[in-house]
Parts: structure tokens; sequence; C-alpha cells
């Protein structure tokens, strides 16, 4: 994928299609339960989210900053815990009622932990001298933050908001970008994607 392309998504995440016989075999029976109806979703649900997370061990650029996998470990759920899961109906509405009424704005916390974070992927693209760093990504966190926010109808993005947005972006640019030595390398998505290459991405 060209760079040029590329920069126009908020965020990239890639799937890589890594063989695992255990989940497949955990997988390939969740499916047939739910198409059988041994079980129900809600219920199979927890047991995925559970099984997935308690075998991720990749930390995939979270803690690139070194300040730990603090929205990983506030998603995860705990053991015991059952998702109580929203009607699809329900969900539809909600998300209409936050898109026409809610319009967050950046408190100035968020603004200067979005603009740090900013400089700094700046800073980076200077050193490997490859695809553009432009306001387009600034922008692009700011529309993250604000929808952040207006997912819990709140008036104003606040810095825990600004946070969670700076660590997925950076985890979906660690992702895209990393190379072999941990480093990131922006001219990745010209000849690769990520360190396991294009030929993993499924």
């Amino acid at each position: 994928i060209s760079s040029a392309l590329l920069s126009r998504f908020d965020l990239v995440f890639i799937l890589l299609d890594r063989p695992d016989v255990d989940m497949d075999k955990f997988l390939s029976e969740h499916v047939m339960a739910l198409h059988s109806g041994s079980t129900s979703r809600e219920t199979e649900g927890t047991q995925a989210s559970q099984y997935v997370q308690s075998g991720a061990n990749d930390d995939g650029g979270f803690a690139a900053d070194g300040e730990g996998n603090r929205l990983r470990n506030w998603l995860r759920l705990k053991p015991g815990e059952k998702i109580d899961t929203i009607p699809p109906s329900l969900m539809r509405k909600y998300v209409a009622y936050a898109r026409k009424y809610v319009q967050p704005r950046l408190s100035p916390g968020a603004t200067r932990m979005l603009r740090d974070f900013y400089l700094e992927l700046r800073k980076t693209h200077r050193r490997i001298d490859s695809m553009p760093i432009t306001t387009r990504q600034l922008e692009a966190l700011v529309r993250l933050a604000e929808a952040r926010a207006r997912a819990e109808l709140r008036e104003v993005v606040t810095e825990s908001d600004a946070e969670n947005v700076i660590e997925i972006m950076r985890y979906s640019l660690f992702q895209t970008y990393e190379d072999e030595e941990g480093l990131m390398d922006f001219g990745r998505s010209q000849m690769g994607t990520g360190v396991s290459g294009t030929s993993d991405i499924k």
C-alpha cells in the first residue's frame, strides 16, 4: 500500500493469520456452538474474550512509551466477569443520539497531550525521512478523542480520553511501521507492512 493512501486512514490494524492449534480448536467450537444453539451468544462472547485475552502476550506497541498497557487492562474482562450486551436496536439509538446531540470540546490538558504526541511523531519522521507526518494525523487524533468522549455522552474531552486515543494510535502505528529492531520505519508501507511482512496479513 502506498504511503499516500495509507496516510488517509485514521487507524490501521493488521490481522495476522498465525497458526495456533488451541486457538483454532476454540474458535471452531465457538462457531459451531453458536449455530447449534447449545449456548448463548452472550456466554460464548464472554468466554471467547477471556480466552483471547489470557492468550495474548504480544504488546503490539502498547507499551512502547514505557507506561504499560493501561487501556488494554481497562478493557480486559476480570475472571468470572460476564458481558452485559446491549440490544442492537438500543445501541443504534444510543449512537444516533450521541452523534446528533453531543459535540465534545477539547480540554486544555487533552489539547496539550495530543499536540505533544503529534510533535513526537513529527520528530520521528524527520529522523527517518520517509512518509510525511502532516496535520492530517493531528486531525485524526482530535476526531478520535472527540469520539472517545462522545461514546460516554460527555461534552469535554479529558486527558484520560486523549491518553486512550494516543495508546490506540501508537498501537496502530507500531503494528504498521515497526521494523525488526523495534523502531518506527514509516517507509515500510512501500515494501511490506509491519514486522511480519505482507505475506502474513489476512
